[in-house]
Formats: C-alpha cells, structure tokens, sequence
C-alpha cells in the first residue's frame, strides 16, 4: 500500500512511468536518485540506510529453502530506508528494472521471502505494469498455478503474486491446493 500510495503520488508529478529516467544499473549513484526522486519524497522515512554502518541498517533475512539474505549498504550500493510504520525497503537494479525489496515489519521475525518480506519490481516499459499498474508496480503476470518457487524449499519469488492472487491474503492450506499448490509442499506452516 505504502508503495502503491508513492508510485501513485510520483505519476502525478513526474508522468508516466514509461517517462521516468530509470537507471541502467552501471552507476548505484543513479539508483539511488531514481529512489530519491519518484519514492522518497513520497515515503515517510524514519532512518536513512543508504551509505549507514547503523545496527539497524544491517539487514538479514532468509528465502524459503533456508538461504541467507544479507544486506548491507553501508557502501551505498543501492538505496534502502526503514520507514515510520516500520517497514524496511531497498531499491536495487536488477537487469532491466528497478526491483524493490520489502520486509513489512521490518526486522522483526520472521524474515522470510514469501512470508514478510517480498520483491517487487518495476520496468520503464508501460506494458510490463499494466496488471498491477497502482498496487505493486509491477508483478511478474504468471499466474500461480502450483509454481515451486512458493513453496517449501523455494526461494519465496512467487509468493507475492500467490497473495495478490488470493485477494491479499496468505492463503490457507485449501486455498494453496485449489490455486494449483501441492499440499505437502505448503510453504505456511507455523507462520509467524
């Protein structure tokens, strides 16, 4: 929500995405002004992690197969911020877009990808975010259909558009299978 509310707030002031100067990845200057000028001004930013050696600005975390997720950006590779309701947000370069990195509650556990913490990207070109145009930026359109990266020992990739694709909500054990997942493999199990 939060980043739908800045995504919405940027296209007002500066046009289309499709319009905007998207970094091509070479320079982590240029992906932090990207992140400067379309989503901080929007964000409501209670520490600045970009170029910090701060505790809190060391990130940690896992994916769903156990993998360990470190960040840190005290050499300012790319743009991260803890926001005032909590949340812990990155924006990095990824290949052709910028892709976001989202933990809802921020270091709080579990800090897991596809249980608190998310990705999100977003492309310059306008038919990449024409689905999901003001909620989430862009969301890869696939629809779930038992795809194993969101499920137990995935990475947790999928696991947004499982939510998204479930009205917003971390599916329950029946929901998982009738989307398409295998029931031995339901990756929510002791959630939280």
């Amino acid at each position: 929500m939060v980043l739908s509310q800045a995504v919405n707030l940027a296209i007002k002031d500066y046009g289309p995405v499709s319009g905007w100067n998207f970094p091509d990845g070479s320079n982590p200057q240029d992906i932090r002004q990207f992140a400067n000028t379309y989503f901080a001004p929007y964000l409501k930013i209670a520490r600045d992690c970009t170029k910090s050696n701060h505790p809190d600005c060391n990130y940690s975390g896992k994916n769903l197969s156990g993998y360990k997720l470190l960040h840190n950006n005290s050499d300012g590779t790319y743009a991260s911020y803890y926001l005032a309701d909590g949340s812990y947000i990155e924006f990095k370069f990824n290949v052709d877009k910028v892709q976001f990195f989202v933990d809802c509650n921020g270091n709080k556990k579990p800090n897991v990808l596809g249980y608190d913490l998310f990705t999100v990207s977003i492309r310059q070109q306008p038919n990449d975010i024409i689905k999901y145009p003001l909620s989430v930026g862009y969301i890869n359109e696939k629809t779930f259909s038992g795809n194993t990266s969101c499920a137990t020992g995935g990475n947790g990739a999928y696991c947004l558009t499982l939510i998204v694709s479930n009205g917003w909500k971390i599916p329950s054990k029946d929901e998982y299978v009738r989307m398409g997942g295998d029931i031995t493999k339901y990756p929510y199990n002791g959630l939280y």
